[in-house]
């Protein structure tokens, strides 16, 4: 990674980021799933950090009410490796209610919050709402970087989000046979900062439309949304692993 940063009472900068990441997943069958590893990151100008990931994820149920639960950890110890102590932790709770028995009309919500603990947390470090290639915590009427900078997007130590969506089958691709599916959707989420770098601000609403296209196990997803918040707006394009 090689990023523009602009934080606040700071001069912008330039973040640099190479990782590398080893990990092992356990499916002990089509419901639960396990996985541990370990990633070091080579950083400028924060200092490097090895990172401890344990993720955990049940599927209880897979028919026409589907539902998903996912935890996610991360820790590092500088007595270990790298230079840094920090701990930290997300929790997911997604759900899909099938409306049409030809399945052609679908109603997903999804819930997920996290948080971090540690002495001096680099804000590159912090949770980033918002959409790009790199975000894992889509808040769709906010662009992740503004006019390709980082650090101007909601972020903090602690989240909370929900994704909202009502998807609805409106075509087949011609030669692969792909669905094709209108989407709308609504975004609720709030961040919190310990350390007070960001002003601490209220709670972010963001509407939008998009369009998908289904394969096997990735989804082409093209979005516009809008922040009925704060009036921003963000458009993207990109491919994604299915998550249903």
């Amino acid at each position: 990674r090689s990023e523009l940063w602009d934080i606040p009472a700071q001069d912008q900068f330039r973040y640099k980021d190479t990782a590398v990441r080893v990990g092992l997943k356990h499916i002990s069958d089509h419901r639960i799933e396990f996985g541990a590893g370990l990633q070091y990151e080579l950083r400028d100008p924060v200092t490097n950090i090895g990172k401890l990931l344990v993720h955990a994820q049940y599927r209880p149920l897979n028919g026409r009410f589907k539902s998903q639960t996912r935890v996610d950890g991360f820790g590092s110890r500088a007595s270990v490796l790298g230079n840094l102590n920090s701990v930290g932790a997300t929790f997911e709770v997604a759900n899909r209610l099938v409306l049409s028995e030809n399945h052609s009309t679908s109603v997903d919500v999804s819930l997920r919050g996290g948080t971090m603990r540690g002495a001096h947390v680099p804000v590159e470090d912090y949770f980033i709402l918002g959409v790009d290639n790199e975000t894992d915590y889509p808040l769709r009427g906010h662009p992740a970087a503004v006019g390709g900078i980082y650090g101007k997007s909601p972020m903090g130590t602690d989240f909370i989000r929900a994704n909202n969506d009502i998807e609805r089958r409106v075509a087949t691709t011609p030669y692969l046979k792909s669905p094709i599916l209108g989407v709308l959707f609504v975004d609720v989420a709030k961040v919190f900062d310990r350390n007070r770098i960001y002003p601490q601000v209220g709670w972010f609403l963001d509407v939008g439309v998009g369009a998908k296209i289904e394969f096997k196990d990735s989804e082409l997803v093209a979005l516009y949304g809008r922040s009925v918040t704060d009036g921003k707006g963000a458009l993207s394009l990109s491919m994604q692993r299915r998550f249903w």
